[in-house]
């Protein structure tokens, strides 16, 4: 099957054939074998230009001669349904709404978007609209077939619509509104428009979101998927606030019937909350019998570890998600000369990113889990009609997020039922006007009350017969069990009588009731420390925030460095001018086209001033590269400490650096009868050899790593290899986040200090 890995190819700059090729030959060599075409900020490219459509025809080449899939993005960054502008030039076809309450109740307003750096200012189109639709249609998608018609079904195999809404106008004391709508509620309730909104009809907003519901799923995703259906390719994409059911009423007005309306149909969880249980509920309810899609990882950290990445790869697949957007994987990062305060990179800019061929088997194994079917113990109403009520008020819903969250963490195998669904033989739990929960029609006292008589015997405990803290299971009707450990620390579970250690972040498949375990015989003895050796400079930001303009670097002694300077600022050392005359190739390559290099360069022992201006979140204007260990010290001026890198290392020790680190042993006894050695204390992508022969490698744990019994008694070298992130190079981004006036996206995840090292233990399997 295909790599269920699909990653956003952010198309940034003008980028050349051989760009291209390189970049998709970079991602074939990590199994990708489909990916998505987005333009982005910092295309250079005229958007739906002759030039654009030239450019997207080398990407469609390669891919046809390299047996890859294509999906294309319909808009400019997001939302979808202005072509980039093409649509709200004309002002009557922009978005609508109408005050609900306040001196301006009742009449109708239209605004721009807030946030430039996302968005750009720019109106937002009236998706809404069937003349809208027609032209959208017309811009992006006939024009793409124009160009490209005998790649449809073959190569290109879906269009990607992203948050179309119809409320990004609408915030604070208005709702969405269409042409027509008050017609339109004249025959769905016999009474007049005007006089319930001034009057506070009960049931007003109910009526009004069921109608905007049923509109944006005809007039924009109806006719989307029916355009993409007859083209021979699938429409799929997300929604806007569906992660929250009382957000996605003013976005969608009814989110589960218009997201079942996308032949597949998906969520959006860049923030990677593995908690994401509405989220996930609704697509798979939008789903059906079929399978669902999400948009994952895009802001970051850009450390994020494998651990976290396939844990959340399998906690969707729990609700038949099989396909997975990966963002972001750039061209380049000028990109974030406009979208600063958030940083992912799908690329081989990631030290670690070989790691993505192991990625890739753990996704397959997802996809396939999700087309398992399983039982459902309870359905849980969505309760729409409930929040429409109260949509003036804007009240938070944490009582049906706390609902959701629990079932799911009691092992009751629940999930959503539209508010005129027939539950039929099922128990169904739904909430009451004053938001108390109702067990078939039954009010239940307390939430854990709740739980208790839903889940009498819970299948998976700790070693105190417990359900265990913050850790989700999927029983699938095979006698197939997935079991993640989502927020919980590590937990020794028991399963049908036999025990495991499941660390944070872990994932557990088990098959039937079988549960494999090993026996750790002892720990590895050796004589002497490990040597260590780099595959390559270190890299550290300077950090200036907030209009500083000084840094200082505090080195143990004269050192050789160099320094990358972005290409529109400058940099000073100890009050001269830093020359650049070189291009970048020491950075990795998103960043080559944005800076240049100096020569090397001595810093003088002690304090040496580094001095520049314009420093951006995830575009420093200065790094610094050369063989040092560093350590940030955050103050008003942040200050750099260089000092000598590790050259030997003992078993358990940690340290922080960036790339490539090596640790070798020489003349390591393996004792007779052992099969396998484990490695603990890590979450990096680590490789072992014997003798310089690829034993394995890992991306999570367990880190263990088979080898044949014939080597037991022998003598080897021992050679392990762990790989970083970029994040390192990023310095301490929550100190930036913390203090930076600039920092617009405060709850975005933040870079993590990495760490190299393990323990290591002999293994019997």
């Amino acid at each position: 099957m295909k790599n269920p890995l699909i990653p956003f190819l952010a198309i940034t700059g003008s980028p050349s054939k051989e760009q291209i090729e390189n970049h998709l030959q970079m991602l074939k060599k990590v199994g990708i074998d489909q990916f998505l075409l987005y333009p982005r900020s910092g295309c250079e490219l005229e958007y739906l230009s002759e030039k654009w459509f030239e450019t997207i025809g080398y990407y469609l080449e390669f891919a046809k001669q390299n047996q890859m899939q294509v999906w294309l993005y319909d808009e400019f960054n997001w939302p979808s349904g202005d072509a980039g502008g093409r649509i709200t030039a004309n002002p009557r076809y922009r978005q609508k709404a109408i005050y609900i309450k306040g001196e301006q109740i009742g009449m109708f307003n239209t605004i721009t978007q807030h946030n430039a750096n996302l968005f750009g200012e720019k109106y937002f189109p009236d998706i809404l609209s069937e003349d809208v639709v027609t032209e959208f249609i017309e811009y992006t998608h006939e024009a793409y077939f124009k160009h490209f018609g005998a790649y449809f079904g073959d190569v290109i195999v879906g269009m990607f619509t992203d948050e179309p809404s119809p409320s990004y106008c609408s915030v604070g004391d208005a709702m969405p509104y269409y042409d027509g709508m008050k017609e339109d509620y004249a025959k769905q309730c016999g009474r007049n428009f005007d006089t319930d909104l001034k009057n506070g009809e009960q049931k007003f907003f109910e009526i009004c979101f069921s109608l905007i519901a049923k509109r944006f799923a005809s007039c924009y995703i109806g006719r989307l998927a029916d355009w993409c259906d007859a083209h021979g390719i699938v429409l799929t994409g997300h929604l806007l606030n569906d992660d929250n059911p009382f957000c996605a009423l003013r976005a969608n007005g009814n989110l589960l019937r218009v997201l079942s309306r996308f032949p597949l149909p998906g969520v959006d969880d860049i923030f990677t909350h593995l908690d994401s249980f509405t989220l996930f509920g609704a697509a798979e309810y939008a789903a059906g019998a079929g399978e669902a899609m999400v948009e994952l990882f895009g802001c970051g950290p850009c450390d994020m570890s494998y651990t976290v990445k396939r844990c959340q790869l399998f906690f969707a697949s729990c609700f038949r998600i099989a396909h997975y957007f990966i963002a972001l994987s750039p061209t380049d990062f000028r990109g974030n000369y406009k979208i600063k305060d958030y940083f992912n990179a799908f690329s081989d800019d990631q030290p670690d990113f070989a790691g993505n061929c192991l990625l890739r088997e753990d996704a397959i194994l997802a996809a396939e889990l999700a087309r398992k079917e399983h039982a459902v113990d309870v359905f849980i109403r969505y309760p729409v009609k409930m929040f429409a009520k109260d949509f003036s008020k804007a009240r938070w819903i944490q009582e049906f997020c706390a609902l959701v969250r629990a079932a799911s963490y009691a092992q009751i195998q629940w999930r959503f039922l539209d508010e005129d669904g027939d539950p039929g033989d099922i128990p169904v739990i739904e909430m009451t006007p004053d938001y108390k929960y109702l067990l078939n029609g039954t009010e239940a006292i307390q939430l854990d009350t709740l739980c208790a008589q839903l889940c009498k015997e819970p299948v998976l405990t700790d070693e105190k017969g417990n359900v265990p803290n913050g850790i989700f299971m999927r029983r699938y009707l095979d006698g197939t069990s997935v079991i993640l450990n989502l927020q919980g620390g590590e937990t020794t579970c028991i399963y049908h009588g036999k025990s495991f250690l499941l660390k944070k972040h872990g994932v557990k498949i088990i098959y039937g009731d079988s549960v494999v375990t090993q026996k750790i015989e002892h720990r590895i003895e050796i004589e002497h420390p490990l040597r260590v050796t780099y595959d390559n400079d270190n890299v550290i930001r300077a950090m200036y925030i907030n209009g500083e303009r000084q840094a200082y670097i505090d080195t143990d002694r004269a050192r050789t460095v160099r320094f990358a300077v972005r290409n529109d600022t400058f940099a000073a050392l100890n009050g001269n001018e830093l020359k650049t005359p070189n291009d970048a190739s020491v950075l990795s390559h998103g960043f080559r086209p944005i800076y240049r290099v100096s020569q090397p360069m001595e810093l003088i022992y002690g304090k040496n001033l580094l001095e520049s201006q314009n420093d951006l979140h995830y575009l420093p204007s200065v790094f610094i590269i050369g063989d040092f260990s560093v350590e940030t010290v955050s103050g008003k001026q942040c200050m750099l400490l260089l000092s000598e890198r590790r050259s030997h290392y003992r078993l358990g020790e940690k340290f922080s650096d960036y790339g490539g680190v090596t640790f070798t042993a020489t003349e390591v006894m393996i004792p007779q009868g052992i099969n396998a050695i484990s490695l603990g204390g890590t979450e990096l992508y680590t490789r072992v050899y014997f003798n310089n022969c690829l034993i394995g490698e890992k991306i999570s744990d367990p880190y263990i790593y088979p080898f044949a019994e014939s080597y037991g008694g022998k003598t080897v070298t021992l050679k392990i290899v762990q790989y970083s992130s970029i994040g390192p190079i990023f310095g301490d981004t929550k100190y930036y986040d913390r203090v930076s006036q600039a920092v617009e996206w405060r709850d975005t995840p933040q870079t993590h200090k990495t760490e190299f090292g393990f323990t290591a233990e002999w293994v019997k399997l």
